[in-house]
């Protein structure tokens, strides 16, 4: 049986399936939880979808986004679990230079049906109506996958406070890398 696939922006009431894809998807060691989704979409739910399945708008996937300025990426928590570097309200959109992807997500048994290209679209379209004109990501471990998929070229020359970020990843979660592409569509 097919069921349609639809995306929409999120809703508070997403938070917690999000948090469970999140489990079903990530290492442990990198997921950032419920405390971590309710900020991030609290101040930027107008840049979150969550992708659901028509037979009972169960979400399937979902992806986290916003405006911000390269030398703010890679927003994350210092331990994921434990104070944060900087709060998130504090990224100022009004200078933002890119479209930071923070994170996206399919569940596994919903994979292989177009959903990330649909979210990723979406992504886009946003990105576009910002002005913005380029998408930046950091990678963990799929950087084959928004190479071949999305289009996406790893980034090199990072200045010091994007590379420091970078190496405080948890060393068990593969190879961890910034990547960006024009907002264009490919």
């Amino acid at each position: 049986m097919h069921h349609e696939i639809t995306i929409r922006p999120m809703r508070e009431d997403d938070i917690p399936t999000f948090v469970a894809i999140e489990s079903d998807c990530y290492p442990a060691a990198v997921c950032e939880g419920l405390e971590f989704f309710r900020e991030f979409t609290g101040q930027h739910g107008t840049s979150c979808w969550v992708a659901t399945s028509s037979a009972n708008d169960t979400a399937v996937g979902y992806v986290l986004s916003l405006p911000i300025k390269l030398s703010e990426c890679p927003l994350k928590l210092q331990s994921h679990h434990d104070a944060k570097e900087s709060s998130i309200a504090s990224y100022d959109n009004d200078d933002s230079d890119t479209f930071y992807l923070h994170d996206m997500a399919v569940t596994p048994v919903a994979r292989g049906k177009g959903i990330g290209h649909k979210l990723f679209d979406v992504v886009l379209d946003f990105a576009d109506t910002r002005h913005l004109s380029t998408i930046t990501l950091t990678s963990i471990g799929a950087d084959e996958y928004w190479a071949l998929c999305h289009g996406f070229v790893a980034m090199t020359n990072l200045s010091m406070k994007p590379q420091h970020r970078l190496a405080t990843y948890p060393h068990d979660c593969g190879k961890v890398r910034m990547m960006q592409r024009t907002v264009t569509k490919l």
